[in-house]
C-alpha cells in the first residue's frame, strides 16, 4: 500500500511491482495533483559515472549548501546513484530536453558550481509525472484509487510497543464511505506540508497529513524544521502566488530591490545588474546562491525598505 501519487510513490509503487508485489495507491485528489507536477525547474545528476571530479564538486555543493547539516552517507548515495535513477526515468519514458547536437540541455541553478541539471521545458515534474503515470496504468500488478483520502493507520495492536502498520482506513471522497485497505507493507509518500503555511506556491494537497498519521501511529519524526519553500514568487493579491522558477536566475535573471532598479536605469544600464542587486550586500554567489540565503536576503531587504516586494 502506497499512500501518495507524486514522483516518489509513483516510482516505488513501479519498483515493487516489477518486483511481484500487488501495489495499490491511494491518492486524496486525481493522480495529477501533486507537488510533482508542479515543479518547474528541473533534476540535478551527473549520468557520467567516470566523471568523478564532476560528482565530488556535486557532492561538495550539496555538502556546503546543507551549512553542515547534512547527513554526508546520504548526500553521498543520492548524488552517486542519480545516474542511475535519471537512467530509469528515461526507461519509463520521461524525455528531458536536448541541445542541437543531441546531448542533454543542462541548466544551472542555485547551489551549483556547474551546469547538471536535466529539464524539460520549465515543466519538468509534469513531464516526469505523466511518464510515471502512464507506465503506473498499464502495469497489471498496480491498481489506482484516486479522490481517496488516506485517513490513519491501522496497527494490529494499539498498545503494543512494536508498532506493527497492518492497513490504513480512508475516506472515498466520491461516495462518502470509509473503506478498509489490507498491506503486508504501507509506504507514506504523501509530500510536504506547504498549506500549514499563510502563503505558498505548493498545491492544496500538500497538507501534510502523512506526517500525522506517522506520528499518530507512533512514528518518529525529526527535522521538522526543515520546510521545503521557493524564495521567488509574482507578487499578487491572491491567496496562492504564481511561482517563479529558478532556472530563470540560471539563465542570468537578477533579483533586484525597486531602488537598485533605479540606480541601474540611471546609469545607462551599461553596468552588469547583478552588480547593482542588494543580493550582494548577503552573498558574494548574488542571486544564483541557495534558497535559504535568497529568501533571507529578499525578506531583510523588504523590512529594511518597507517595500512589498522585490523585482
Amino acid at each position: 500500500m502506497i499512500i501518495g501519487s507524486g514522483i516518489a510513490g509513483l516510482f516505488c509503487a513501479l519498483r515493487c511491482a516489477n518486483a511481484g508485489c500487488n501495489v495499490s495507491i491511494v491518492t486524496k485528489d486525481k493522480p495529477t495533483d501533486s507537488s510533482t507536477n508542479w515543479a518547474q525547474g528541473g533534476i540535478a545528476a551527473i549520468l557520467d559515472k567516470t566523471n568523478e571530479k564532476g560528482i565530488e564538486l556535486h557532492i561538495s555543493d550539496t555538502l556546503k549548501s546543507g551549512a553542515g547539516l547534512c547527513d554526508e552517507v546520504v548526500v553521498r548515495t543520492v548524488v552517486e546513484e542519480a545516474g542511475d535513477r535519471i537512467r530509469d526515468l528515461l526507461a519509463i519514458g520521461v524525455e528531458f530536453d536536448k541541445d542541437e547536437s543531441g546531448n542533454f540541455d543542462y541548466a544551472k541553478e542555485g547551489g551549483h558550481s556547474q551546469k547538471i541539471i536535466l529539464h524539460s521545458k520549465d515543466a519538468t515534474g509534469a513531464e516526469i509525472e505523466a511518464s510515471l503515470i502512464e507506465a503506473v496504468n498499464n502495469n497489471d500488478n498496480i491498481k489506482m484509487y484516486s479522490n481517496t483520502l488516506a485517513v490513519d493507520l491501522i496497527l494490529a495492536k494499539k498498545d503494543s510497543s512494536l508498532k506493527e502498520i497492518v492497513g490504513i482506513w480512508c475516506l472515498n471522497l466520491e461516495s462518502g464511505d470509509m473503506q478498509t485497505f489490507s498491506a503486508d507493507a504501507t509506504i507514506i509518500a504523501t509530500g510536504g506540508g506547504g498549506q500549514l503555511f499563510r502563503q505558498t506556491t505548493n498545491p492544496d494537497v500538500a497538507t501534510a497529513d502523512g506526517i500525522a498519521m506517522a506520528h499518530r501511529a507512533g512514528a518518529g519524526t525529526k527535522n521538522m524544521e526543515f520546510v521545503q519553500f521557493h524564495p521567488t514568487a509574482l507578487a499578487l493579491d491572491s491567496e496562492r502566488p504564481f511561482l517563479i522558477t529558478e532556472a530563470l536566475r540560471g539563465k542570468g535573471a537578477v533579483i533586484m530591490s525597486e531602488e537598485n532598479y533605479r540606480t541601474w536605469q540611471s546609469e545607462g544600464k551599461t553596468v552588469n545588474p547583478e552588480d547593482k542587486s542588494f543580493i550582494l550586500n548577503h552573498t558574494d554567489k548574488g542571486s544564483l546562491d541557495t534558497r535559504d540565503i535568497v529568501a533571507r536576503a529578499i525578506d531583510y531587504e523588504m523590512k529594511l525598505s518597507g517595500e512589498k516586494k522585490v523585482l
